[in-house]
């Protein structure tokens, strides 16, 4: 067989790949060639993730390459922090070969209300706080620049600005709620796409 001097691994997936957060991503995989240019089996490979990568189906397993001198990670799993991942494959005495993703934060899936609810106030009169809360994905990273809806939804009363765009960190407020002419509780609800929250 070759010596490992001759032998070197280079990547049978692509190197550079986009993603959601907790998605799956391709699986990277390598492929050992001999100075020819032609597959060499049984070499060893481990394939390990960063940390924050998420999980890999042979996370730091040893996986033998085949026939056609190939292993692969097996499923990757993209972690849960939007940002660069990496997955690194290596053998000794061989070069490492490198498989980043770039992850973006998911669709909005959630709401925290930050402020304004619970307010208690006469039929007919502004309520004093603005409602404000944090669109977030499922996995609770902030969303930035999403179009965030506030309705009275019980109660007849109405928000001086019901259409908002959350900023860098995610939060949004709304405009002053005024509340409607009969007395009881009075409600509004804050919608993105299929994420609602009441206040």
């Amino acid at each position: 067989s070759p010596s490992a001097a001759t032998v070197r691994l280079e990547a049978a997936s692509a190197t550079a790949q986009t993603g959601i957060v907790g998605t799956q991503a391709t699986s990277p995989t390598v492929r050992a060639l001999d100075a020819g240019g032609n597959p060499v089996r049984g070499i060893a490979v481990t394939f390990t993730a960063a940390s924050g990568a998420g999980g890999l189906g042979n996370s730091n397993l040893r996986i033998i390459t085949d026939s056609n001198g190939q292993a692969s990670a097996g499923q990757w799993f993209l972690g849960t922090t939007p940002g660069i991942q990496v997955v690194t494959a290596r053998s000794a005495g061989l070069n490492d070969v490198e498989f980043r993703a770039t992850v973006a934060v998911g669709p909005v899936a959630q709401f925290a209300r930050i402020a304004g609810d619970n307010q208690v106030a006469a039929a007919g009169d502004t309520l004093p706080v603005k409602l404000k809360v944090r669109a977030a994905d499922a996995f609770n990273n902030p969303l930035a620049g999403v179009n965030i809806s506030f309705a009275a939804a019980t109660g007849s009363g109405s928000i001086q600005v019901g259409e908002v765009v959350s900023d860098a960190s995610g939060y949004a407020e709304s405009g002053l709620w005024t509340l409607g002419p009969q007395a009881g509780v009075q409600q509004v609800t804050v919608q993105s796409g299929s994420a609602r929250a009441a206040f």
